[in-house]
């Protein structure tokens, strides 16, 4: 028993008998900013002002600051502070421009910081809290207005056109760039032409297009830009090139044909009779385009198509389904025809051709 009071009197002693410790509780940080907010608007149109009014209703160490970030950093923002600062609640505006020179959803965010300190480092340990705010925004003018023209419909090779720009309305601060293209051809006009329309909100230009030597669909496409809003417009035009082919071959011809279908089938001199019409120039339509293949080895109907013949060559047509190569012979009244064909489902051949 004298032990058992010797241990429990040892115990009460022994903590007053330790040296004195100072003890620091740890800092305890206050919730971050917390707000309501609502928007004046969910479209607006460039230069027009988004207003979104902020509420915050509680920040229990004061606002210390607000920031204010939109899409891409486009736009001008103004912060209506009124007195929100180092306050716990209260309320503040924000007036956002929206930017001329953007279309589509325009996003705003705007976020409270508050002002706590760590007491041990006295480095800042802020909190905020943040919100996004969306807008469809529209361009506040049309895009530019204009057409593209040719003078002709169909050039030779070598052979011009002059093609017109009218512009008739550029409404958003006028024309700030005039870009142009060709397709199948070249074009040549006055630079300084281009340069008197630069700012003018309407006006012509006028230019020369050149075919090139293939024969296929030309084009000319005006790209105008506004100098406002940056916004752009895109208008074409289209003009026949034709390569001319040396020699008519309208008419009746025997074909003799070699080839593989789709399916693996080798055949071999197998022959049929086509006649060719002139399109144009350099263009003629072959009322069987395979010669024999499909009708004699396949057993289905045949198609007619059409070769384009540059001179004496005959020259494949891009993006079509078949295509056709080959050479023109002509032997005095004898016109004789060499060519491969192929399509896009794996169909190939050779074939010789004598006009009757």
């Amino acid at each position: 028993m004298k032990r058992i009071l010797y241990f429990m009197l040892l115990a009460a002693i022994v903590p007053f008998s330790c040296d004195d410790e100072t003890f620091t509780a740890p800092q305890v940080f206050l919730d971050s900013p917390s707000f309501v907010a609502t928007q004046s608007a969910d479209t607006l149109s460039g230069s027009d002002v988004l207003t979104i009014n902020v509420t915050v209703t509680d920040a229990p160490a004061g606002v210390d600051s607000i920031a204010v970030s939109t899409t891409n950093d486009l736009g001008s923002s103004t912060v209506n502070e009124n007195g929100i600062m180092g306050q716990t609640e209260g309320s503040f505006s924000v007036d956002v421009e929206i930017p001329l020179i953007y279309e589509g959803k325009f996003d705003i965010t705007v976020e409270v910081f508050d002002s706590q300190i760590d007491e041990t480092t006295g480095d800042p340990v802020r909190k905020s809290f943040s919100q996004t705010f969306s807008v469809e925004a529209e361009f506040q003018f049309d895009a530019p207005q204009f057409t593209v023209s040719f003078d002709e419909t169909s050039l030779n090779s070598g052979e011009s056109s002059t093609f017109t720009i009218d512009i008739t309305d550029v409404p958003g601060g006028g024309i700030e760039s005039i870009d142009l293209s060709a397709v199948a051809g070249t074009i040549e006009f006055d630079q300084s032409d281009i340069d008197n329309l630069i700012g003018q909100s309407s006006g012509v230009l006028n230019g020369t297009y050149t075919a090139g030597g293939v024969t296929t669909t030309g084009s000319i496409t005006a790209t105008i830009r506004d100098a406002s809003q940056l916004r752009s417009n895109a208008a074409s035009d289209e003009v026949s090139t034709i390569c001319p082919s040396n020699t008519d071959i309208s008419g009746t011809y025997r074909s003799i044909a070699h080839g593989v279908t789709r399916d693996g089938v080798e055949y071999r001199a197998i022959e049929t009779t086509v006649t060719f019409t002139m399109v144009n120039d350099g263009q003629f339509t072959v009322d069987d385009q395979y010669f024999g293949e499909y009708t004699q080895v396949r057993g289905v109907d045949t198609f007619s198509g059409t070769l384009n013949i540059c001179g004496d060559q005959i020259t494949a047509q891009e993006g079509t389904f078949a295509r056709h190569t080959g050479e023109v012979m002509v032997d005095g009244e004898d016109i004789t025809i060499d060519l491969e064909f192929e399509n896009n489902a794996g169909d190939t051949g050779v074939v010789r051709l004598y006009k009757e």
